[in-house]
């Protein structure tokens, strides 16, 4: 399975997180979480969990609670329109919202439409089939849709499940092998955080077995 889809650039993902009210509410925890996992920067996450463009506006991490919700992605009205477009009315995906399209042309249409299209990058999305991109590395969540990452939550912008402080240790030992862009550099490395992640009692739970992909990702150039 094969994708394209227009991501968020972290630097900006990462300073809303931290002035969200999940943040503000969790300083204590997410400042432990921060000393700890001394070898992740936020700022440098090039994953699948970066308020994705989709069918519909998405909250940022850590705003979901808000009065109203606060977003970054209200906005690109005309970019999500066309994403329906092309995806059909009748469109299904594993997971919602849907933020995949079937290939780079229409992928840098949608990134044409967007309000600043300098907000976004696009980048290839695969079950570990190679193409012709740079390769990232390989994130762990939801595949199609529905804009979670296992990988995220855990380290990058806790917010639905976060780690325990037991958990901590465990979670720098895998974090340990992230590289400059805070993803594995292997599919092997994904797959012993995922099946770390599967045996947390703190952590979101399959419903059903080999609902967490591992997900190769690519920059576009």
């Amino acid at each position: 399975m094969v994708g394209w889809a227009l991501m968020k650039m972290p630097r900006v993902l990462n300073a809303a997180y931290e002035l969200s009210p999940f943040v503000q509410r969790n300083r204590d925890e997410v400042l432990r979480l921060r000393e700890t996992l001394t070898a992740v920067n936020p700022d440098t996450y090039r994953g699948i969990g970066r308020c994705p463009l989709s069918e519909i506006p998405d909250p940022d991490a850590g705003w979901v609670e808000a009065t109203p919700p606060t977003t970054l992605t209200t906005r690109d009205d005309k970019a999500r329109r066309r994403l329906l477009e092309i995806i059909g009315a009748d469109h299904t995906c594993d997971h919602y919202p849907c933020s995949l399209v079937p290939t780079l042309a229409q992928a840098h249409e949608l990134l044409l439409l967007a309000d600043d299209p300098g907000e976004y990058e696009v980048v290839r999305l695969s079950r570990d089939n190679p193409g012709s991109g740079r390769l990232l590395g390989f994130d762990v969540g939801y595949w199609g849709g529905g804009n979670y990452s296992i990988l995220c939550d855990s380290i990058i912008w806790p917010m639905w499940h976060p780690p325990v402080p037991a958990a901590l240790g465990d979670l720098a030992h895998h974090v340990e092998s992230l590289n400059d862009v805070t993803l594995f550099p292997d599919c092997a490395s994904a797959e012993r955080f995922r099946s770390f992640y599967l045996t947390q009692s703190w952590a979101e739970s399959e419903d059903e077995p080999g609902e967490f992909s591992v997900i190769r990702v690519e920059a576009v150039e």
